[in-house]
């Protein structure tokens, strides 16, 4: 069993090693012979007396596994994320703001919660269901104390807001998009 779970920490991690997702066809291909080297394994222990192998077995049904279940976790999460099409125009959505503000030097961060996207000359977009917006200032205008205490952003409020979102791609996003 402890060969089971080795296999399935290195199978996800060599998951993480790849440059691109496989396919979802892939994956399943995997889980089946993930579930077919299990199977291996517990007909080993009764009819083959070389105890490694039934490790061997356990260990590969273990990555095989690791890799399947990683894999096929990321592929459902991505289904998630922004269009690349959509990326860097103007979407107009209505929710609630999720979180408290945080202000810093040229404006305000904080999450919100996408309640309703509306139309775009016809086509509807299709946007994560939590949002982490900046409002950022001008360029070279800092945030002074006295625009943080008349900024509307309040956790709980409800807007209407035209965004233009980036998809995921790191820990942060610049202000400027040039």
């Amino acid at each position: 069993m402890r060969s089971a779970v080795i296999g399935f920490a290195l199978g996800v991690v060599f998951l993480q090693t790849m440059a691109a997702l496989p396919a979802v066809w892939l994956l399943c291909c995997l889980l089946a012979l993930a579930v077919l080297s299990a199977a291996a394994a517990c007909k080993i222990s009764y009819k083959i007396p070389y105890p490694h192998l039934k490790s061997v077995a356990n260990l590969l049904a273990g990555a095989l596994f690791g890799i399947a279940w990683a894999g096929l976790f990321a592929h459902y999460y991505l289904q998630h994320e922004l269009a690349p099409e959509w990326e860097g125009r103007d979407i107009t959505v209505i929710g609630t703001v999720d979180s408290l503000p945080a202000y810093f030097e040229t404006g305000v961060r904080f999450t919100f919660a996408v309640e309703k996207v509306l139309d775009q000359d016809g086509e509807s977009p299709v946007v994560p269901g939590r949002l982490a917006l900046g409002w950022y200032q001008t360029t070279g205008q800092q945030l002074s104390a006295q625009t943080r205490a008349k900024t509307p952003i309040q956790a709980g409020a409800r807007w209407q807001l035209t965004v233009r979102l980036k998809r995921p791609h790191g820990n942060a996003n610049p202000c400027d998009t040039g």
